[in-house]
């Protein structure tokens, strides 16, 4: 405590040892908003505490009250705060989460009194206290056009499902995001790591696009959890899994839009989350990368981006929209680290100090490429990998600190990475190879190029050059002309 606040509290406390322990406090000044209360019941000290009529300063600030006269709990809810209450109770809730009072609440002359402090600072409100008139000052947030913001911890969950992705955001006010969940293997993993979190509903679930490594879980987790809305890139997939996911969301009644640039979701009035890409309708032509769902989180000097697997089309696109207001701390590295994405006209935007990379252990891609990983190397980006395991960051909107610590990542190392990765065999490994480097194959086209690549995600890698043959448009003809360029 500083020394103005003991000063402050001096007359107050040689008050208290003449009082009664309940003595009302005379001379003390209510103003709320430039407007001074006039209660029915005058402010009680209690502690060097001041406690105020329960209905007074609850719908004063705007809240609604409810009043459980059996427990002896007021319940307050104002937009996105609920406040819980029982008189005598040294604690309260603010959105499911306990702090301890300076004083209790308490009935003084068949009035219910509450501390007037934290009633106030919980709505989002500031309070001050002048000395000289005995005077509390409250300005609303309603009156100085701010959002009612706690000052609890967002958390980012990185989980590591292997090749795949699935990130769930913990919100202050405890309302939560799930953006994918991994493949179908993984939504065991996802479930259990939700429940241990104490998660009990998905506020929002985001499928970024409809591949298996990273929907496939979400039956495991519509299964589970009470799942409000989806956010969908609106890309139709074939697949079975697909067609599960969707049937489960229809019928159950669940919530369901398509992205579009500029739209928001709003689930805690003290974060901006903003939808940067446009999804898919049906005249859209083109790969479900090419839509895939990318949001950008900002909680006050705070931000984060996700990308799904967005490629270097898509990231054009957001830097053509977007330009600098793309900066973010965090960057969920797009397509597991594949070269297809992490442009360097997009890494230029973004500036990320962290970068998660979500591969599995010894894929056949090969993520993440080593040209990604020498990028952000030079970049001086902190690289995190989900082999590492599970990555939390946690922050309050200023700092942020993350359970993990960095891969070792010399920008030297990089380029001997990138270096040995250009002295191979001249074969052309059908699994990793990106669209133009599929079309330096005999009789592969820009159309074939993309069957390839749509088949190996639909599928897994290719485990023997021969089934290149079950891509449309390669029959054992044009297998000939190429077998002897390429490998798995």
């Amino acid at each position: 405590m500083n020394k103005l606040a003991k000063v402050c509290l001096l007359p107050l406390m040689a008050l208290m040892i003449l009082l009664p322990q309940d003595a009302q406090a005379q001379g003390v000044s209510v103003i709320i908003d430039d407007v001074a209360q006039d209660y029915s019941q005058p402010p009680v000290i209690k502690d060097g505490s001041t406690l105020v009529p329960l209905r007074g300063i609850f719908e004063t600030l705007g809240a609604d009250v409810n009043w459980n006269q059996l427990e002896q709990k007021v319940t307050a809810t104002q937009d996105q705060t609920t406040i819980e209450l029982v008189i005598g109770s040294g604690t309260a809730t603010i959105n499911n989460q306990e702090h301890q009072l300076s004083v209790p609440g308490q009935i003084v002359n068949n009035s219910t009194m509450v501390p007037l402090r934290f009633v106030s600072e919980a709505l989002g409100a500031e309070v001050s206290w002048d000395q000289s008139t005995k005077t509390v000052n409250i300005t609303s947030s309603s009156n100085d056009g701010s959002s009612v913001v706690t000052n609890d911890d967002m958390e980012i969950h990185f989980l590591d499902v292997g090749q795949g992705d699935s990130t769930l955001v913990i919100l202050p006010n405890d309302k939560t995001l799930l953006i994918d969940a991994g493949s179908r293997s993984a939504g065991e993993k996802i479930v259990s790591y939700l429940k241990k979190a104490g998660i009990t509903t998905i506020d929002y679930a985001v499928a970024t696009h409809p591949h298996e490594d990273h929907i496939g879980g979400f039956i495991d987790v519509f299964n589970e959890f009470e799942v409000k809305n989806v956010l969908d890139s609106g890309y139709v997939h074939t697949t079975l899994t697909f067609e599960n996911y969707l049937d489960f969301i229809y019928d159950n009644d669940i919530g369901f839009e398509v992205a579009e640039r500029g739209a928001t979701i709003d689930l805690d009035p003290g974060i901006d989350i903003t939808v940067l890409t446009d999804g898919a309708d049906e005249n859209s032509i083109g790969h479900a990368h090419d839509f895939s769902v990318s949001l950008y989180i900002e909680y006050n000097d705070f931000s984060a981006i996700f990308t799904g697997d967005a490629e270097t089309e898509l990231e054009s696109d957001m830097v053509n929209h977007y330009g600098d207001q793309l900066n973010a701390q965090i960057y969920q590295v797009g397509h597991h680290g594949s070269n297809t994405s992490s442009t360097q006209l997009f890494l230029d935007h973004v500036q990320p100090e962290i970068a998660y990379f979500s591969f599995g252990e010894g894929n056949a891609y090969g993520h993440p490429h080593d040209e990604v990983v020498q990028r952000m190397a030079a970049m001086n980006i902190e690289m995190y990998y989900a082999t590492q395991g599970d990555l939390i960051v946690t922050t309050n909107g200023k700092n942020y600190s993350t359970n993990q610590e960095p891969q070792s990542i010399e920008i030297d190392d990089a380029k001997k990475d990138a270096d040995e990765s250009e002295e191979h065999t001249g074969l052309i490994n059908i699994n990793t190879a990106d669209k133009e480097l599929l079309q330096e194959i005999t009789g592969v086209g820009p159309a074939i190029a993309k069957r390839i690549i749509e088949y190996r995600e639909n599928n897994g890698p290719f485990e023997r050059i021969e089934q290149i043959m079950n891509v449309s448009g390669i029959a054992e003809g044009r297998f000939a002309d190429m077998k002897d360029e390429i490998t798995v």
